[in-house]
């Protein structure tokens, strides 16, 4: 059965425990791109030594962001696990807001269509 059913008025509902499974997603494949931003960090330092101190501190803040992320992506897929059954919502307003339509088509494709490939992650899209 899909996760998306139409509504009393025709409108797209969809199950709460699909909707945060997408949201988990979206906050994980975030946390991965802090990842590779420490790495480039970490290859700067070695370039510039002279700026170890700064570029360490961007570290330590970048490894926060990342484990901050990678825990709100945990505890959001527990929601979506302890989410009752039969519990739907339509998400057509909140999705109006988003302005990155990469993270639009993360929030509005079914789960197994938002898995990207190891090649996809952390590719910069250029605005």
């Amino acid at each position: 059965m899909s996760a998306v059913a139409e509504d009393k008025f025709g409108e797209n509902q969809l199950a709460i425990s699909e909707l945060l499974n997408r949201v988990a997603n979206e906050i994980h494949l975030t946390a991965g791109m802090t990842e590779d931003m420490q790495h480039s960090v970490s290859g700067s330092i070695d370039e510039h030594p002279e700026m170890m101190k700064v570029l360490s501190e961007e570290m330590q803040a970048l490894d926060r962001l990342n484990q901050t992320l990678t825990g709100l992506a945990d505890f959001v897929k527990i929601l979506a696990l302890c989410s009752p059954d039969g519990w739907q919502l339509n998400p057509t307003k909140a999705y109006s807001i988003l302005t990155l339509e990469k993270l639009l088509v993360g929030l509005t494709k079914e789960q197994a269509e938002t898995e990207q490939s190891d090649d996809t992650i952390g590719v910069l899209e250029m605005f």
